[in-house]
């Protein structure tokens, strides 16, 4: 999926400090970015960030959520929230 494409390109961009990398799926919740662990159906923090604020191009791509890494998740949120 888009994700998985984004991985592989970004995977060289992370520095990875442990074995395990934890990955978390960005996508939208009732309208705004939130934050789930790749198991849950509920958010662990969701955003004041509004889905329909963002590019047309990202909004399809948070709809259908995002697999990221801790380091990603800043990366993503700081270029929202600029």
């Amino acid at each position: 999926a888009i994700s998985d494409a984004e991985n592989l390109k970004n995977s060289k961009n992370t520095a990875i400090t442990e074995n395990t990398v934890h990955r978390y799926i960005l996508k939208d919740y009732n309208g705004q970015i939130a934050l789930f662990s790749e198991e849950s159906k509920k958010p662990i923090e969701v955003y004041n960030i509004f889905t329909l604020s963002l590019p047309q191009k990202d909004i399809g791509i948070i709809k259908k959520g995002i697999l990221v890494t801790e380091s990603e998740l800043k990366e993503i949120l700081e270029e929202y929230t600029s």
